[in-house]
């Protein structure tokens, strides 16, 4: 959804673990730009970790862009 800030979902896990959202239902692969927009976004949301879900997969850089970040990826497979 356009103009959601970069986050879909907000979330407490039974744990009490806070989650930000971003979902990205696309045929392509979703690349690092994206990952840079839901890493920005955590900013508004502190304490919550990020995770991006896809119908699709992940290119190299995208992956490359999470070394050192708490990111959860989930994509097709």
């Amino acid at each position: 959804m356009s103009g959601d800030g970069g986050v879909d979902i907000i979330a407490v896990a039974a744990t009490g673990e806070r989650f930000v959202v971003q979902c990205k239902r696309w045929a392509k692969s979703v690349g690092s730009p994206e990952i840079r927009d839901l890493l920005g976004a955590l900013h508004a949301y502190p304490g919550h970790r990020g995770v991006l879900v896809t119908t699709a997969g992940f290119t190299g850089p995208a992956r490359q862009a999470t070394a050192g970040t708490e990111l959860i990826l989930i994509d097709r497979t």
